[in-house]
């Protein structure tokens, strides 16, 4: 019997990196207070690269940012 999907984990593989990356993406920018570019860095990723992901995972670097009272 054969199966639309080739690969049958391949969907649950790709939902489980995804989450473990926006996981370790978050942690970077709590490290860095929300610096985009420090971030990159410290990942070793290009910040376009590392923007896009952001943007990917609907996250919000400011969140992350240090208020002033």
């Amino acid at each position: 019997m054969e199966s639309n999907n080739p690969l049958p984990g391949k969907d649950l593989l790709r939902m489980n990196v995804e989450s473990v990356e926006k996981h370790i993406i978050t942690l970077v920018l709590k490290r860095t207070r929300g610096n985009q570019s420090e971030a990159a860095k410290q990942l070793g990723m290009t910040e376009r690269r590392f923007t896009y992901r952001v943007r990917k995972y609907n996250i919000d670097p400011g969140q992350f940012r240090q208020k002033h009272d």
